[in-house]
């Protein structure tokens, strides 16, 4: 998380806001990313994506997430 030292407080709350926001989309992302893959019976996938990134990443493209 940043330094929030020195920011006014209305724009500290607003970055906040946006972190807070950014990380609920990134659950919903992985979250259907995950569904896909159980749908699929793709379940070793599953697996391997929540420890190797990138390959999470190529999961993504492949499911347009």
């Amino acid at each position: 998380m940043m330094d929030m030292k020195g920011y006014p407080g209305a724009l500290k709350e607003m970055i906040l806001d946006g972190q807070k926001y950014g990380e609920q989309i990134g659950q919903q992302r992985v979250n259907a990313l995950n569904m896909l893959l159980v749908e699929k019976g793709r379940i070793q996938d599953m697996i391997q994506s929540a420890g190797d990134r990138a390959f999470q990443e190529e999961l993504f493209a492949e499911f347009g997430l």
